[in-house]
């Protein structure tokens, strides 16, 4: 009975095939068959979802002059088409050409300030080598997570083994981020100039839910990576429901949710849930996963620079794998590895609070610069306004591999006097920076959750005196110092501080900094402006230092609102106690021995002096506070 089904169930399948017309196969025309004088068609889509032709001419050949070190097809448009857009638009790229019912190439770059009719193809043959080349990393990708589950499973057998033996490749972002803007061709023929002027035809980002200054924000941040975005908005009834054809808008998307951020451009060719694109990179990061959406055409605007398309992203249907330079590769029906994005703004002026989730690539490069954007972007859009204020931003970066379930997690308080928004993702970016740029492993963001409470009052500060509770005092012992504060426009406050000698801390006096957590705020603004642009202060900065400890050291360092009571570095020089404090300090390779972080001269060679200044000694005691407080005083108490 069961075979019989089985038989009956392959005569239908075989009548199926019988009734349904195949689809026949596409041909490919190589550089090699063309000649100049042959015409063409080519495909792409202007309004809505609608797909419509214009006239392609070849013109030649340029050898050893596409990004791969193929040859590009020079070309002239020409119909209706093409007049009303004013030439070859941006995001027109990817656009197919076929002569004959064949596939040549796709259209993708053009000449800025001249003849928009004419521009460059690059040939299908160079874009079909994006799928084998995607095989293959799917193929590597798999097995390297056959060794990680292998590996796990080899550590769950180990309890003593806690931390991961796979090491990541060491690399530095700012070598991948040169390489990703380089140039897209070889300088290697006369004809160089000419090439070095054209520009792909995509890479405008259509940008939905950003503000003037949000975009203003985010077009900065993106000048590296030789971007520019456009705010479109969204269009009530821009949804596309049309599977993807060559010819189709489609979209490299970055950013989904409350906010939308993706780059424009035409599927070439289809092939078993296969797809090829744009026919330039788009960032040429090799190895990618963006999400791959549809997208619905508002229209072309002409210019004398170059003509472009206006689109809005629409619902993603893929993710895309490869970003080199003949184009972008993906696959349908798969979603990319993304960070869920949580924002929580509240305006205290309003008396309003809103929630905003966004989907953001899972990129090393990509990922902090678009975080701290769109909640820039989110933090202006809330506030609606400009200028001074003081605001509280709490965030967690939570990852599924740092060892010993560390995270990333700070609340601190900022103030601006001309822009409180800017104020309020330096450090979001620092700790993002922080896993990104880390030299031990890749570390795998899954959570990104962000809490700013702003105010346009000004919350600062300033420590007018500090004064103990006690003259003397022994090891080990708790005493109390009153600390006074001068809010700004408002009354003097007295803060009672609770803080204790450590234990076997010897005879004789004790100096205590009693500061405000922002005093040294400025050096730390410094320092994280520098390892923005440089990984060199980075790498200095977390020498002989674990990811643990790197981790911990960010989250431990000074709250603004903080006010802060530390043994300083130095040591008073009385010959009675002197012989006991430099035998206390002599081990200074002692990591156990916490009395050397108090050394002036211990660790030269291995930063714990700069860090003891940064982030203090391990008998810090830190106290939050309502305001932003900056000032300093010392203590000094006699230990018996």
């Amino acid at each position: 009975m069961q075979i019989k089904k089985i038989i009956t169930g392959m005569l239908v399948a075989v009548l199926v095939l019988l009734v349904v017309p195949q689809v026949k196969a596409q041909e490919f025309m190589s550089v090699a068959e063309l000649r100049p004088g042959m015409q063409g068609v080519a495909r792409t889509v202007i309004t809505g979802d609608t797909i419509e032709e214009f006239d392609v001419e070849i013109l030649g050949i340029m050898p050893q002059q596409g990004p791969t070190g193929g040859s590009l097809i020079l070309i002239k448009t020409s119909g209706p088409l093409i007049e009303r857009t004013g030439g070859i638009a941006q995001g027109m790229s990817g656009s197919p050409v076929y002569i004959d019912g064949k596939l040549v190439g796709a259209i993708a770059y053009g000449w800025g300030m001249t003849d928009s009719t004419v521009g460059m193809l690059t040939p299908i043959g160079e874009m079909l080598k994006l799928f084998d080349t995607m095989a293959q990393a799917d193929a590597k990708a798999l097995e390297l997570e056959k060794i990680k589950l292998q590996e796990k499973k080899t550590e769950q057998n180990k309890e003593e083994q806690t931390s991961s033996v796979a090491q990541g490749e060491e690399k530095s972002i700012t070598k991948e981020l040169a390489a990703a803007v380089q140039d897209f061709f070889p300088e290697t023929t006369e004809k160089a100039a000419l090439i070095n002027k054209m520009q792909p035809k995509s890479t405008a980002l259509m940008a939905s839910g950003f503000t003037q200054r949000g975009l203003s924000f985010l077009q900065e941040r993106l000048k590296v990576y030789n971007l520019t975005a456009q705010e479109v908005g969204n269009v009530a009834g821009s949804v596309s429901d049309k599977p993807l054809e060559p010819g189709s808008a489609v979209s490299a998307d970055l950013v989904k949710g409350d906010l939308n951020l993706g780059a424009l451009g035409t599927v070439t060719y289809v092939d078993q849930g296969r797809v090829l694109a744009f026919g330039h990179p788009f960032l040429k990061l090799g190895d990618v996963d963006y999400f791959m959406s549809r997208a619905w055409m508002l229209t072309s605007v002409k210019s004398i620079a170059s003509p472009f398309k206006l689109g809005v992203v629409g619902e993603p249907i893929g993710r895309i794998k490869q970003d080199r330079g003949a184009g972008i590769a993906g696959v349908l029906g798969r979603s990319p590895k993304i960070i869920p994005v949580l924002v929580k703004v509240h305006d205290r002026d309003k008396g309003t609070e809103r929630e905003f989730a966004l989907q953001i690539l899972s990129s090393e490069l990509l990922s902090k610069v678009l975080i701290e954007s769109s909640v820039y972007n989110l933090v202006d859009r809330v506030l609606d306004r400009n200028g001074e204020g003081s605001a509280l931003v709490s965030f967690n970066i939570v990852a599924d591999n740092l060892p010993a379930e560390r995270k990333i997690s700070r609340k601190n308080m900022f103030y601006s006097q001309n822009n409180i928004t800017g104020a309020t993702t330096g450090e979001l970016y620092a700790g993002m920076n922080l896993l990104a740029d880390n030299r031990f492993e890749k570390i795998n963001i899954v959570h990104v959750d962000v809490d700013v409470d702003v105010t346009s009052e000004c919350k600062l500060a300033k420590i007018i005196s500090a004064k103990p509770g006690q003259e003397k005092v022994k090891a080990g012992e708790k005493f109390e110092i009153a600390v006074k504060i001068q809010p700004y426009r408002g009354k003097a406050q007295t803060k009672i501080i609770e803080y204790t000698i450590p234990e076997k801390f010897p005879k004789g006096k004790a100096s205590l900094m009693v500061r405000g957590g922002a005093s040294i705020a400025w050096i730390q603004a410094m320092i994280k402006q520098q390892q923005r642009d440089s990984s060199f202060l980075q790498e200095e900065m977390t020498r002989n230092k674990s990811l643990v400890q790197i981790v911990d050291e960010f989250n431990n360092q000074d709250n603004n609102q903080d006010i802060v009571v530390d043994i300083l570095p130095n040591f008073p020089k009385e010959k009675n106690n002197g012989k006991q404090i430099k035998k206390a300090l002599s081990n200074t390779q002692n990591e156990n021995n916490p009395l050397e972080m108090l050394n002036p001269l211990a660790g030269v060679n291995n930063n714990k002096t700069f860090s003891s200044i940064l982030f203090g000694s391990p008998f810090k005691k830190a106290v939050p506070t309502e305001y932003l407080v900056n000032g300093d005083t010392m203590v000094m108490v006699e230990v018996e």
